[in-house]
């Protein structure tokens, strides 16, 4: 008989269990939220305090009309009330794919080579991904 023994150490458990932490903690978050308008601030701030290496984030929600998106919550890590830049071609790439982008560095990432805002804001390690409703749609974008 073949006796297969598998090792479990902390550093294969931490991040799913980072991510599973991270999304209970914005669900608890959200579940204590007594106005609708707080919630992107909320969610932002709970997911900020689950990646700590996240420098600063946004969130942006499609406005009424449809054709455009508006910044529900923004913020950086070190409190500054300093204007946040986003590049349109990642956010627009995000909404037209229905998918999550996650990049190490992207200046180097091939997808952004063509992308001027990404290149003059130097953008590094960043995960952008969209909200999507129950009915397929995408109503927001949120991006670390």
């Amino acid at each position: 008989s073949v006796q297969v023994q598998a090792q479990l150490d902390d550093s294969t458990l931490e991040y799913p269990t980072a991510k599973l932490r991270a999304l209970l903690r914005v669900m608890d978050d959200l579940g204590n939220s007594v106005k609708a308008d707080d919630v992107p601030q909320r969610t932002l701030l709970s997911l900020m305090g689950s990646f700590e290496q996240a420098q600063r984030g946004f969130i942006l929600l499609r406005e009424p009309s449809g054709d455009e998106f508006r910044a529900a919550a923004a913020m950086h890590r070190d409190g500054s009330t300093r204007r946040i830049r986003m590049s349109r071609t990642i956010v627009e790439s995000v909404v037209r794919r229905r998918s999550a982008i996650l990049t190490a560095d992207a200046t180097q990432d091939q997808r952004f080579s063509d992308s001027h805002s990404v290149s003059k804001m130097q953008l590094r390690s960043m995960m952008c991904a969209p909200l999507i409703s129950r009915d397929g749609d995408v109503f927001g974008v949120i991006q670390l």
